[in-house]
């Protein structure tokens, strides 16, 4: 499983893809095909749009999506509107049942023919991006409204009994500064389709820096030991966790 929620001044785990300038190829991935949502987690029998930027005119563009043990399970070629523009590539992906892991899209180009066809020598790799495919993927802690039991929200030393954000805000912040110190809470709702079922083996919690630290630090995730609500939450009434993390990040 895995999943993505907004974090200010840290996070566990950053969103990663290939940025792009003016005139630089570059593959991202989304959850739409309006290409409004970045995202690069998808559950098995997703759709993951992905459109290649940076493109020029007379290219022709090949996406290459390979598996966690870099077998290669798809090629699309992308020619573009009419052929020849440089108009960005768009283009999607279905999901297919496992492997579980790191994915990764390939984009190389050739030359377009006269006719739009792919034809030609085939460039070297000239941009990547990586996402990950899970059996279940759960975006977003709790819902879209003020949850009583779990959700997503941070405590506050600076405001002992004030719950941030009103329980709703879009970001959360992190802080170890004595006196000022930041906590975040998250927990997830499990999707019950498809449902999960069985022991679930592994599972990666994947959250995006909004704001990067000045120092370098380490990032730790306990499991919380008692019930507790993101609408009522506070840093004197915020639960105990287990003195052990689950997983660390430096």
């Amino acid at each position: 499983m895995n999943w993505l929620k907004q974090l200010t001044a840290a996070a566990l785990l950053a969103l990663t893809l290939t940025t792009s300038a003016y005139a630089v190829v570059a593959i991202q991935t989304y959850q739409d095909m309006a290409n409004a949502t970045l995202q690069n987690a998808f559950a098995y029998g997703s759709t993951a749009y992905d459109t290649v930027t940076g493109a020029s005119n007379n290219q022709c563009y090949r996406v290459q999506f390979f598996d966690p043990s870099n077998m290669l399970v798809t090629t699309h070629d992308l020619p573009g509107p009419g052929g020849n523009s440089n108009a960005p590539r768009t283009d999607s992906f279905t999901v297919p049942s496992g492997p579980s892991g790191t994915w990764t899209a390939k984009v190389s180009s050739f030359p377009a023919a006269s006719n739009g066809a792919c034809t030609g020598t085939l460039s070297s790799v000239l941009a990547t991006t990586i996402f990950d495919v899970a059996r279940a993927v759960v975006i977003g802690a709790g819902t879209t409204g003020s949850d009583s039991v779990g959700g997503d929200n941070n405590v506050n030393q600076n405001q002992l009994t004030t719950v941030q954000g009103a329980g709703v805000a879009q970001t959360m912040r992190v802080s170890p500064v004595s006196g000022s110190v930041n906590r975040c809470f998250v927990r997830f709702i499990l999707p019950s389709m498809p449902a999960i079922s069985g022991t679930v083996t592994n599972a990666k919690m994947r959250l995006f820096m909004a704001g990067a630290p000045h120092d370098a630090r380490t990032y730790n995730v306990k499991l919380v030991t008692l019930t507790w609500g993101e609408a009522s939450i506070t840093y004197m009434n915020q639960p105990g966790v287990m003195a052990t993390p689950t997983s660390s990040l430096s």
